[in-house]
Order: structure tokens, then C-alpha cells, then sequence
């Protein structure tokens, strides 16, 4: 029995919800912080059966040799392959061919090559070759930027007997060119009709209005090697999987279950609930909304969780425009290694981040919350990672990859930072494989009943009902810090906040929301 399937993998443009995919024109997407989404990894699933194996769906495939997914996913003739220059030793057997049909420019071949030897650099591509193929096609509008992925499978022989694995690893595994010198592994396939939309260039950064072509042809050839799963949609039926998955899906748990074990597969796959293990300890949400987007969902890490400079953003479906996405970080490169694929270059060890909480007497304090943030640039917070809460010894821990972060701490109910109020960041930094333990804090527990109270007046003596009331820390000049709460007057004129001890700044807002009172003179603290 052979399965034929298609990895139909686009580049698809997401517009407003009031404007449609056959827009002809990108205007209206081009200003900053637009988004295109990277829609990947459709598959198509057609079964055919061998005269002499007539078998019925429900058989068992017996598998004697190394059985093929030969994939119709083709434009033109190949053109004839060529060595990619400048590649090192380990990348000895990739090649790329440009289609001469649709010939690929210049400066659109050195972003090939560039983003071919980033990949080659990290994947140990040495002991088969493989062929990349690359069209600069025409489309003739802009709702599609392009599409790429393996265009073979196999199974059995030296290779897993009931798991397909992509053409590019099956060579290299195997040590052989499965599907013969005449034929591609992987197929690239970019959208012409894009122009100066395009920012084309492996170094330097794209304009707000244009998509950095290096960061998309990274992302796609990332599923040229295998960073796809099998699960899809046929005819609009509920998502599945088919009968013989891929080496990915093996590696993808809905909470704490294989996906591939659980009895409802629809509902896993549209959860939002699963995550790929990455062999480090570690799992990484994979985008999984309550609707399946076909060529989305399921072969792409999460694009809420794994936004900016978070490890994975690269393998996300979406792309704003002027972003950039160019490393091979390790979350991505360990779902690579987690199929089969040998790295080049070790992933680096994870580090520790910790701490112990405690407070203003050196007792222990459970149950704070700690949210880590990756740092910017400035040392600001970026993109949320993930939390962690101190246990009944004060201590918290978080397992991050090597970089700078910024902890987020948020005091519980009847506590506050001594300066900061509510909540305190702390930046740190952590090298491969370092325990940074002493990140300790000290907080303020309040006394029970602390509170800050008062009556607003208003010029004629009367009780000031529903003025606003801002309850922000104060710095050490006095000056507003973080905001922590608003209340709204009774009709009394009175209003109160449960609070820790500490110093605050009340701001009184009128109705017409102009600032009128910035004063703790009518502050009683209990």
C-alpha cells in the first residue's frame, strides 16, 4: 500500500476581518504592526492501493522495505543543481536548484544561500544529499508569499516502520538519495508578484510596510526539514490524523497525554492545550485555537505565548510587518533534533533562575507570584514566559534558557514591596547551565485592617459623589510609581482602599476627567 500526501505549505497574508484574502492590494495591511500569518503545513491525504497489495483500509501494513509518499508538489522543470559556495564541510550535501521557468533574481538567491547554510550550520547534513529547489512564481495578486516543504516521505527498511519521516532526514538517516538524483527534497516557492513589499536582503532590517523575505524562507525551509505534523482537515470533516503519522506528532502531548493516544483527536487539536516536547526538560505551547486553521494549527509554536526575541518566535504563524526572524534558537532546532535530525551545534545547557521570598521580619512567604518576562534591549520587559510561586519555603524556581530576563514579582493580598508597592521587577541575566539562586526579596506584610480612607469635598462643603479615586505607590521623591487600584466615591463623598503598609499617592479625578487633586492632607490610614 502506498499513502500519497501533498505538504502543501503557504504563506498566506491574514487581513481584517472585513476584507478578504483576494484583496489585490496590501495598503491597507502595509502600516506598523500589521500581520501576515505563515500558514503551513497543509496536508492533503489521498490513498492508493498496489494491484498486487490489495489491502482494505483497516489491514495492517506489512512493511518490507522502505515504502514512499511521493508528492505531486511541483511547477516546471527543475533547473540543474547548484553548490551552494561558502557552505561549510557539514553541509556538504545540500545543493540548491533555481527553476529556470521562474528564474530567482540575484539578490533573492543570496537569501536562499544565506538562510540555506543558517540551517546547514545547525543540521548535520553531510551523508546524503539533498536538493533544494526554488521558484520566484509569479501569483499574480499578494494574498499569497510564497510556500515550501518536503515533497517525499518514507517509511520502513532501516527507517521507523509505522512513523513517516520527512525526505531530507530519510536521506540522511539512510545514507542515500531515496527518490533519486532527478528529484527535489525540498521545494521553495516565492511570490514574484509581491515587488517592493519584499525586503530582500540577509543582513539589515525591512522598512514597517515591507516582509523580510530572509526571515520567511527560514521559517519555511524549517518545514522543508521537518517541522511539520501530520494532523489535518479533509473536505472540511473535523481534523485527524491519518493512519500512519509523522516522527512530529510523536513528540505533541494534549496536557500530559500523547496526542496520538487520546480518544477525541478533534478536540485535542483545537484545544489550545498542546505542547511539543523538546527533549530539555521543557515543553513549548504549540498554536492550537478552538478553530482549526488549516495550515496553521498544530505545526507552528504558539504566536501569544512565543512573540519578539521569546525562543521559538521564529516557528509562530505570524509575522508583523518590519519584524525579523532569523535564529535558529534552541526551542526550534530541539524539535529538529526531537525527529531524527543530529545538530551540529549542541543546544545550550538551561539555566535556573531562584530566589526566596520573605518578609520584613525574615519569615518565610509562600505563594507569591513570579512572572518571567525575556528583557529588552533597554532591560525593560518583552515577552511573557511563563510563572512560578514560592512553595512553603519562600523559594521559587524557573528553568530558562541562557539570556537576560526580567522576573516580575506581585505581592499577595496584605503584602507590598518596600518603594515599589505591588509589584517589583528584578533584571538578571544567566549564562549555559548556571544556578542563579540568589534572587531573594523582601516584602512588607500589612498589619490586618490597613487601610487608607477619606471623604472628598467639594467647594461648597458637600460630600463629592463618584469622583475617581488612583491608588498609585509612591517613589522616594513622592512621585506616582505603579498604579495599583480605582474606586468611585460614594455618595457620601467617601471611598477606602484595603492596603499594605507603605507610602501611596492618590490622584481625584472630576467627572469631566480632569486631574483636580493630587493630596494625602484627607488621607486617614488606619
Amino acid at each position: 500500500m502506498t499513502r500519497l500526501w501533498r505538504p502543501v505549505i503557504s504563506v498566506g497574508v491574514v487581513l481584517a476581518a472585513v476584507l478578504t484574502a483576494t484583496t489585490s492590494s496590501l495598503a491597507t495591511v502595509a502600516s506598523p504592526g500589521a500581520r501576515v500569518r505563515l500558514e503551513s503545513a497543509e496536508v492533503d491525504l489521498v490513498v492508493e492501493y498496489a494491484p498486487n497489495a490489495p489491502l482494505a483500509p483497516t489491514d495492517p501494513i506489512v512493511v518490507s522495505s522502505i515504502e514512499s509518499l511521493d508528492a505531486a508538489l511541483r511547477i516546471g522543470t527543475p533547473g540543474p543543481a547548484i553548490a551552494l559556495p561558502g557552505l561549510n564541510a557539514l553541509a556538504a550535501g545540500v545543493t540548491v536548484s533555481y527553476n529556470p521557468t521562474y528564474p530567482s533574481p540575484a539578490n533573492v538567491q543570496e537569501v536562499i544561500e544565506a538562510a540555506v547554510t543558517n540551517w546547514t550550520n545547525v543540521l548535520n547534513t553531510r551523508s546524503a544529499p539533498i536538493q533544494i529547489e526554488v521558484l520566484w512564481y509569479p501569483f499574480g495578486n499578494t494574498s499569497i508569499l510564497g510556500s515550501a516543504g518536503f515533497t517525499t516521505a518514507y517509511r520502513g527498511g532501516s527507517l521507523p516502520a509505522d512513523r513517516f519521516v520527512p525526505a531530507p532526514l530519510a536521506n540522511v538517516l539512510t545514507g542515500s538519495d531515496l527518490n533519486g538524483a532527478d528529484a527535489v527534497e525540498v521545494q521553495v516557492i516565492l511570490n514574484a508578484s509581491m515587488g517592493t513589499r519584499w525586503f530582500i536582503s540577509p543582513g539589515g532590517a525591512p522598512s514597517t510596510s515591507q516582509i523580510d523575505l530572509y526571515s520567511v524562507v527560514l521559517h519555511e525551509m524549517g518545514h522543508g526539514f521537518g517541522f511539520v505534523g501530520s494532523a489535518r482537515s479533509l473536505n472540511g470533516a473535523p481534523p485527524d490524523f491519518p493512519a500512519v503519522p509523522l516522527a512530529y506528532d510523536d513528540r505533541v502531548f494534549y496536557g500530559a497525554q500523547p496526542v496520538l493516544s487520546v480518544a477525541s483527536p478533534t478536540v485535542a487539536l483545537t484545544s489550545n492545550e498542546l505542547s511539543f516536547d523538546l527533549g530539555t526538560g521543557t515543553r513549548h505551547k504549540l498554536y492550537a485555537p478552538a478553530t482549526w486553521q488549516q495550515g496553521s494549527s498544530y505545526s507552528h509554536f504558539d504566536e501569544a505565548t512565543y512573540s519578539g526575541s521569546a525562543p521559538g518566535a521564529l516557528m509562530t504563524p505570524a509575522l508583523r510587518n518590519g519584524e525579523v526572524q532569523r535564529t535558529l534558537d534552541v526551542a526550534v532546532t530541539a524539535v529538529l533534533s526531537q525527529i531524527g535530525w543530529t545538530l551540529t551545534i549542541a543546544p545550550p545547557i538551561r539555566a535556573t533562575i531562584g530566589g526566596r521570598l520573605t518578609d520584613q521580619t525574615g519569615g518565610l512567604v509562600a505563594d507569591v507570584a513570579v512572572d518571567l518576562f525575556r528583557a529588552a534591549a533597554d532591560g525593560s520587559r518583552a515577552s511573557w514566559l511563563g510563572d512560578a510561586r514560592s512553595g512553603a519555603d519562600g523559594r521559587f524556581s524557573l528553568t530558562v534558557d541562557p539570556g537576560c530576563y526580567v522576573l516580575t514579582f506581585i505581592a499577595p493580598v496584605g503584602a507590598s514591596f518596600l518603594g515599589t508597592g505591588q509589584y517589583r521587577n528584578a533584571p538578571v541575566c544567566v549564562s549555559s547551565g548556571e544556578n542563579s539562586s540568589a534572587n531573594d526579596v523582601s516584602l512588607i506584610v500589612a498589619a490586618a485592617g490597613a487601610r487608607i480612607q477619606g471623604t472628598v469635598i467639594a467647594a461648597d462643603g458637600s460630600p463629592a459623589p463618584r469622583v475617581l479615586v488612583d491608588i498609585f505607590a509612591a517613589n522616594g521623591d513622592g512621585s506616582r510609581a505603579l498604579f495599583l487600584g480605582q474606586r468611585s466615591t460614594a455618595d457620601n463623598g467617601t471611598y477606602s482602599f484595603e492596603q499594605a503598609l507603605g507610602c501611596y499617592v492618590l490622584v481625584f479625578v472630576e467627572h469631566n476627567m480632569d486631574v483636580i487633586k493630587v493630596a494625602d492632607h484627607i488621607i486617614d490610614i488606619g
